[in-house]
């Protein structure tokens, strides 16, 4: 009963759900109960398919900019501080607001 239950909600998950789901497969290999439920939904969801493609896309785009930074010889630019990576994480979730705003 418990197996089904869980089935049931992965197959009915929001769309916001489903959209973590797929950024999480980006990253790294879903378990096959989530990659089914992903892989269901995108079936009839076409904001989901394009979010997936725009996520997809985008992630090429950055690896094939750190290969070409890398050819470059740009390895050295040093990268943001913690502070500095803090700041637009508050930023991002609307807790902080830039200054001189």
């Amino acid at each position: 009963m418990r197996r089904l239950s869980t089935v049931w909600r992965l197959l009915n998950l929001p769309c916001r759900e489903i959209s973590e789901l797929v950024s999480r497969s980006l990253d790294g290999e879903l378990p096959r109960a989530e990659r089914l439920a992903v892989t269901l939904h995108l079936l009839y969801c076409t904001t989901c398919r394009r979010f997936r493609c725009q996520a997809q896309t985008l992630k090429t785009a950055m690896a094939r900019l750190a290969s070409d930074a890398s050819r470059a010889g740009l390895t050295g630019i040093p990268g943001l501080t913690q502070e500095a990576r803090e700041r637009i994480k508050r930023m991002l979730r609307g807790g902080d607001t830039p200054r001189g705003s």
